[in-house]
């Protein structure tokens, strides 16, 4: 017990561990469902460590579906873009343009402009 091969930290790879292929979408909704309750915890106002939990349980999912090869950073990136949508809207939205902002941005404009 006292070997220093006991203390390495195992390395796993998918062509060692048994996965089923057609769990993927499974997980992905998994963490899909994660990311959702994170956003609703948000929207309802609840308490950091109760969205801290949950953002952690996500994150460590998140982690564990890109370091066994399961998903890639784009597969992630979909299924919480979906949970954005599906629970508190997109995460930009097309603003309208007033008097008051279109003269802001002339301004803003002007000034890089002499800036560059």
């Amino acid at each position: 017990m006292g070997d220093a091969a006991d203390k390495t930290p195992m390395s796993l790879s998918l062509t060692q561990a048994t996965f089923d292929p057609s769990r993927r979408l499974d997980l992905l909704g998994q963490f899909e469902a994660m990311v959702g309750e994170v956003l609703r915890l948000r929207a309802r106002g609840s308490e950091g460590v109760e969205i801290a939990r949950a953002q952690g349980a996500a994150d460590g999912f998140a982690r564990a579906l890109t370091t066994l090869g399961i998903a890639s950073d784009a597969d992630l990136l979909k299924a919480a873009q979906a949970a954005r949508r599906g629970g508190v809207g997109p995460a930009t939205r097309v603003l309208e343009v007033t008097d008051s902002s279109a003269e802001l941005l002339d301004r803003g404009r002007s000034a890089a402009r002499v800036v560059a």
